[in-house]
Order: structure tokens, then C-alpha cells, then sequence
């Protein structure tokens, strides 16, 4: 997707403490907070505030978190296929997020990517795309996965986002069946925020489509005036 931005739009991609190469958070049981201060030590090492922050799936979670600590870092936010979080869910319901650890730990990373990949792309999307998801989640470690499904578990990215005042734009692949279109859709109108589809997309959306992700992130940037 960065490499379909305009030009002259500069791009930092961040891995979560855990994913890639990058240390595991310190608390086993973390909360979106505990990622965002994280972040905010990235930011700031770097000087990129205040920045439009993109959040994607988890990662709006810790975007919506980063918004509370650190508004000043923040020139507006861009919350694409994001997860709502559980924390005002049945118990039932959080169990079954946990689900997922439970199934990465049985089957492995490889064969969980194989299993799962597809799931979060759109019926029509090229081999390409699917091959980028599956080696992502391939190079999930498990350690840091349970930490993720913990804040998913345990977040409310509506409760953090409320406080925010801030310009927000929120965008969902039109085939997402991971974060659907419909609750992102409900969020966004009870923020009296903006929100857009990409079709065909699904979950991956910046991935399937990427042209069109870049595009909408740079018109969107634009009618903040940045």
C-alpha cells in the first residue's frame, strides 16, 4: 500500500511489540494501552508527531488507545476494517476469542496462515494477496498472538474514541467477514464520522486493494488540508 501513496507522502509502518523482529510487550495480559504507550515512544523517538495515524484491525484498537494518552501526537485518524473489541460482550463471547490462540497453538503458524489467510480476503482477490496474508500470519509468534486476542478480548474502541476530538475517517473492505462492514458502519455514524467501502475487499483491504486504499487515504488527507 505505501508504495501506492502519492508522491511526496511520506509512510512509517510500525510492527506491535512481538510481531516480526520487534521485542515482546512486558505484561502478558495487556490491554490496548500498554501498546499504545509503546507507540508513543516510537513517535516520539522519531519526531513524526503530530502525524495522521492509519490503524488496521489490532491496530485501531491501539490507535483509539493512543488518541487518550497522546492527542498532541495525533493530526487525525484513519481507522480502516478495525476491531471493535469485546470488553462489552457476554463471557461466552470472549471465550470464544480465545478460541483462536487455542487453534494457533494446536495446528502451528504455517498451517493456522494456511487455514485462515483466505478468511480475511474477498472471494475475488488475486493469489498475490493471498500469499502476502498467509506469510504475514506465518510470522506470527505465538507469545505475542495471545497478547493480541488479550487486548481484542478486553477492548472498547469506542469508549477510547469518544474522547477524541479529532478529524476520524473510518474505511471497511465491502466483503469483510472478520471486522463487517455493518458494525464499522454503526461506529463510525455514532462518532458522526465519515466512512467509506472498498470494493472488492475484504478484511485485508489495504492489501487486496491497494491502489485503492492509497488513493482514499490521500484524498482523505487532503480534505483535512494536510
Amino acid at each position: 500500500m505505501f508504495s501506492a501513496l502519492p508522491d511526496g507522502r511520506g509512510a512509517v509502518a510500525w510492527d506491535m511489540p512481538g510481531y516480526q523482529g520487534s521485542r515482546p510487550i512486558a505484561t502478558p495480559v495487556p490491554e490496548a494501552v500498554h501498546y499504545a504507550e509503546c507507540l508513543r515512544d516510537l513517535v516520539v523517538a522519531l519526531g513524526l508527531g503530530p502525524c495522521v495515524m492509519i490503524g488496521h484491525s489490532l491496530g485501531a484498537l491501539v490507535a483509539g488507545a493512543f488518541v487518550r494518552i497522546a492527542p498532541e501526537q495525533v493530526s487525525g485518524l484513519i481507522l480502516a476494517d478495525p476491531a471493535l473489541g469485546y470488553a462489552e460482550k457476554s463471557s461466552e463471547a470472549k471465550a470464544k476469542v480465545f478460541e483462536r490462540v487455542v487453534a494457533f497453538h494446536d495446528l502451528g503458524a504455517e498451517e493456522y496462515a494456511r487455514q485462515r489467510a483466505a478468511r480475511l480476503l474477498s472471494e475475488s482477490a488475486s493469489a498475490e494477496a493471498l500469499s502476502i496474508v498467509q506469510s504475514g500470519m506465518s510470522a506470527l509468534h505465538e507469545p505475542a498472538y495471545a497478547r493480541a486476542v488479550h487486548m481484542l478480548a478486553h477492548g472498547n474502541l469506542y469508549a477510547d474514541l469518544r474522547h477524541w476530538h479529532g478529524p476520524i475517517h473510518f474505511i471497511s473492505g465491502a466483503q469483510d467477514i472478520v471486522t463487517p462492514p455493518a458494525g464499522t458502519h454503526d461506529l463510525a455514524e455514532r462518532l458522526a464520522a465519515p466512512f467509506d467501502l472498498i470494493a472488492p475487499a475484504g478484511h485485508a483491504s489495504y492489501v487486496e486493494r491497494p491502489r485503492a486504499f492509497a488513493d482514499l487515504v490521500a484524498r482523505i488527507c487532503d480534505s483535512w488540508e494536510y
